[in-house]
């Protein structure tokens, strides 16, 4: 029967096998990666509680990590580096003093901070590690924050050198 042409079965098998395939492709599940949320409302200068939640790889940039709110935030919020900071942020209305003698405290630690000449019993936080030594060029004192009523006799204690410094260091050593 040589008036009869090829079949077109195979073609149209081969059609709607092309279709399945590029439905099966549209519709396959993309790639996750798990990604840090606030799972409650945070106050500024708070630690934040994380919540781990699968997102589309490339969607957020690289978490931040953890840390203390840099601003309000509200339950669900990606935690991106704009939303957390490392530095402790002290509470409203505190000041931060330079503090010569608190070259053993780190970032986040509460310090006590003791003097006879003024008669002073403060408790402050560490915003910033001393860096460096007295005697280098790189030589930066520790900032701690302390209440405002209480930063002018802090600041002539620790300028008259008579401000000693207690420890008690952060949830992670201090360090």
């Amino acid at each position: 029967m040589y008036w009869l042409g090829p079949s077109p079965l195979p073609r149209r098998v081969a059609a709607v096998l092309l279709v399945v395939a590029a439905l099966a492709w549209d519709l396959r599940s993309r790639a996750t990666v798990d990604y840090p949320f606030a799972a409650a409302d945070t106050a500024r200068g708070e630690p934040v509680a994380v919540e781990w939640r699968p997102v589309p790889a490339g969607i957020l940039p690289e978490p931040a990590g953890t840390g203390v709110a840099a601003v309000e935030v509200r339950a669900g919020t990606p935690l991106t580096a704009s939303v957390l900071t490392a530095t402790p942020i002290p509470p409203d209305e505190w000041w931060a003093v330079p503090v010569d003698a608190a070259a053993h405290a780190a970032a986040g630690d509460t310090v006590l901070l003791v003097s006879a000449d003024p008669p002073l019993e403060v408790t402050g936080l560490v915003t910033a590690a001393q860096e460096g030594d007295r005697f280098g060029t790189a030589y930066r004192a520790a900032l701690v924050a302390v209440p405002g009523a209480q930063a002018p006799l802090v600041a002539a204690a620790a300028a008259r050198g008579s401000l000693l410094v207690a420890v008690r260091p952060g949830v992670d050593g201090g360090r």
